[in-house]
């Protein structure tokens, strides 16, 4: 490993232990300790001690300088510290709307989602991409420990990808601090239930994460960073799909993912996290291989399928003896049940009318 690594490995064990200092402190004074406060603050500070010396002509791709780079962290910091106390969701929302919006286009990043639309339409996208992954990254707060989970495996994942070159190495740096604070997180949770991070907490983490996908765009790393979220966003479009069709039975949107599914039916949530660390080592594998595909999106697809297969498995744990044929078959009469469910709330509809 290059030894200019070093520095930012020393400062992943202070952030750590940083992190697990304030939650003993909190657990010692018996107060209310926020995890997306801490994590927050401890990426951003870590980052700006790490930044400190580095020149603005770092190496960026993109137009992008050190000072800009820092601002997003600092900007979640400050929304953790605002938002501790509820909001209104739409109020929430403008606002963060807003934030990212002017990140987007004050900063002009040279992002190129669609290199056959001009700049401001990809800018656009770049802001409908971090919106969404910031408003709906609550989706998957029903277990504990899940978006800690999920920031440990994107952080050291991520470094993973800037030691292979694809990304400048303040961006894997930053990501490893995220996850060095998520990993405090973590292990106090479990003996800390104050720990417990908040819905608006998640929106917050949601910004951070969203900040490094949005990133690596104008540095042509966006598909291999993609995939380490690939679970993350499986599982909210999966519990968004079926929100929208208006049952009943899908009305709690938490409990539509697969994780919350496999809670309900009785699964340790222990269990489930090692399946969700399991799939995230996965996803770093296929990224990895991602960078020297022939295309940014090549491998895309077989990864959605696999992570697709392995969220069915984690719903129907409990019947997973099946034959390869025998679990095809009873996947197809839950699709045409679930059909059938939705036409008669329709006709129903349509007869109140």
């Amino acid at each position: 490993m290059n030894l200019s690594y070093f520095l930012p490995l020393l400062c992943f064990i202070f952030c750590f232990v940083f992190s697990i200092l304030i939650i003993q402190y909190c657990i010692k004074a018996q107060k209310t300790c926020s995890p997306e406060i801490i994590i927050t603050a401890s990426t951003f500070l870590f980052t700006l001690i790490y930044a400190l010396p580095l020149s603005d002509t770092q190496d960026f791709i993109s137009n992008l300088n050190i000072r800009q780079y820092l601002i997003p962290f600092m900007s979640a910091c400050v929304l953790a510290l605002l938002y501790r106390k509820p909001i209104n969701r739409l109020l929430k929302y403008i606002s963060f709307i807003i934030l990212i919006s002017s990140i987007i286009f004050g900063f002009k990043l040279d992002i190129k989602i669609f290199p056959l639309l001009s700049p401001e339409l990809n800018r656009i996208f770049g802001v409908l991409i971090w919106s969404f992954i910031t408003l709906t990254f609550y989706i998957t707060n029903r277990l504990t420990n899940q978006i800690n989970c999920t920031l440990i495996m994107f952080g050291f994942s991520f470094f993973v990808l800037s030691l292979l070159g694809a990304s400048p190495k303040i961006f894997g740096i930053s990501a490893l601090f995220m996850g060095g604070s998520a990993l405090a997180c973590f292990i106090k949770t479990d003996s800390f239930p104050k720990l417990r991070l908040s819905d608006t907490g998640a929106d917050c983490l949601g910004f951070l994460l969203g900040y490094f996908i949005i990133c690596s765009i104008p540095e042509y790393s966006f598909g291999s960073v993609m995939i380490l979220m690939f679970f993350t966003i499986m599982e909210i479009v999966f519990a968004l799909i079926q929100k929208i069709t208006f049952l009943d039975q899908f009305k709690n949107i938490q409990l539509n993912t697969a994780c919350g599914k496999a809670l309900s039916a009785g699964l340790p949530e222990k269990t489930i996290l090692s399946y969700c660390f399991r799939i995230g080592l996965l996803q770093t594998i296929f990224a990895c291989f991602q960078l020297y595909g022939n295309s940014p999106y090549s491998l895309w697809f077989i990864c959605a399928v696999i992570i697709a297969w392995q969220q069915y498995r984690l719903i129907n744990w409990q019947q997973f003896t099946l034959s390869f044929k025998e679990t095809n078959k009873q996947i197809a009469d839950s699709v045409t049940a679930n059909l059938s469910t939705l036409k008669k709330s329709f006709n129903k509809t349509d007869e109140k009318k």
